[in-house]
């Protein structure tokens, strides 16, 4: 079809239809190959006026932002790509994997196998539950995910890092991993480490979803490349089975 791709939901309201026109119009730029034609005009359509304190960009809630882009990711990847129709995992029990679970449409969320994560504390946890929307999902470690039979699973000192760095919030510093005291440092290692050996050794588990496909919701770059290591040692490629949403 020649009409362009529209970022909208079905709960949008005629105020929220106004917010996000940017980020609105990079997705349909993107549904058509990075094609969409702007025609030139040679006098202005529209013009804007800036006041201080009403800016759109300020009255842009940040969850319509969180609903739009997973939207576009449904409707590009999720609900057509035959890749993620049997189920995905979501990399992250933190903050923001749990946001992007809560607004998936219904049918996609249904196909999340699992999380996965580095937190000793949500891996003995064993399930994620939300009542409010109908959802208990096992909790993993991320070395579970391999499909290379554990040869590419990431040191113990680069889970170590990614572990301080979520434990301190999804967008907080990694500098938190090395202000910590030696004998502090040395005590986690060993704990994530003994983690990982031991869902490493349970090869049924492992099995279930070492074949999905995977949505990465922890902010890259901010680990000193912990996460990006770990993301590595899994065995995905980047485009097709791996999406980086955060």
């Amino acid at each position: 079809s020649d009409a362009p791709y529209r970022l909208i939901r079905n709960d949008e309201t005629r105020q929220s239809l106004r917010l996000a026109e940017d980020l609105r119009l990079f997705h349909a730029h993107l549904a058509k190959g990075g094609l969409l034609k702007l025609l030139k005009t040679s006098e202005p359509l529209m013009m804007y006026r800036h006041r201080d304190g009403m800016s759109q960009s300020s009255q842009t809630p940040r969850r319509l932002l969180l609903k739009l882009r997973v939207k576009a990711l449904e409707d590009r990847v999720l609900k057509v790509d035959p890749v993620f129709r049997d189920g995905f995992a979501i990399w992250g029990a933190g903050r923001d994997g749990k946001d992007f679970l809560k607004a998936l449409q219904l049918e996609v969320r249904k196909n999340v196998k699992c999380f996965a994560d580095v937190d000793e504390k949500k891996i003995r946890a064993k399930y994620y539950v939300n009542k409010d929307i109908g959802v208990k999902l096992p909790v993993v470690h991320f070395s579970e995910l391999a499909n290379n039979d554990g040869s590419g699973v990431a040191t113990n000192s680069s889970i170590m890092q990614q572990n301080s760095e979520e434990e301190n919030g999804d967008m907080g510093s990694s500098s938190a991993s090395t202000a910590l005291p030696n004998s502090t440092r040395i005590q986690k290692e060993k704990r994530t480490g003994h983690v990982a050996k031991k869902q490493r050794t349970e090869p049924s588990s492992s099995a279930t979803f070492s074949h999905l496909p995977v949505i990465v919701c922890v902010a890259m770059y901010r680990t000193d490349g912990a996460l990006e290591s770990n993301v590595r040692s899994i065995g995905r490629t980047e485009g097709v089975n791996l999406w980086h949403f955060i």
